[in-house]
């Protein structure tokens, strides 16, 4: 009996870590084309968008699509691989590189170049 006590216990907490609320801060569509990674939700959560960046936080995006190459590059010559998110009505694209505030692609101290996909040119 206390075995399975400690079992039930063991199987509640887990599974308060796994659902916690904010855990990945942004939702997953039901059938994206590309898979879905941690690296994913880190880029979204230090994207150029503030605005993109407060919906992750405030756990009001879902992502609907991994990692993949298509459509124009945030930075001309950079590369096109990104992850797609929607927050709001607004379909962004979070790519796989950093840029600075001169929009200079950069390895570290930035953040993930975004573009709305209907606006073009980099989210602040």
């Amino acid at each position: 009996m206390q075995k399975m006590l400690i079992a039930l216990g063991l199987a509640m907490c887990i599974g308060a870590l796994v659902t916690a609320p904010g855990a990945w801060a942004c939702n997953v569509a039901n059938n994206p084309t590309h898979p879905i990674g941690s690296k994913d939700f880190d880029r979204i959560a230090a994207s150029t968008s503030q605005t993109l960046r407060q919906a992750f936080d405030n756990d009001a995006c879902t992502i609907l699509d991994g990692g993949h190459s298509s459509g124009s590059e945030c930075v001309s010559g950079a590369g096109n691989f990104h992850t797609t998110v929607k927050a709001g009505n607004t379909t962004y694209h979070v790519f796989h590189y950093m840029v600075d505030d001169n929009d200079n692609v950069v390895n570290s101290n930035g953040l993930y170049c975004t573009t709305d996909r209907e606006n073009g040119p980099i989210v602040r």
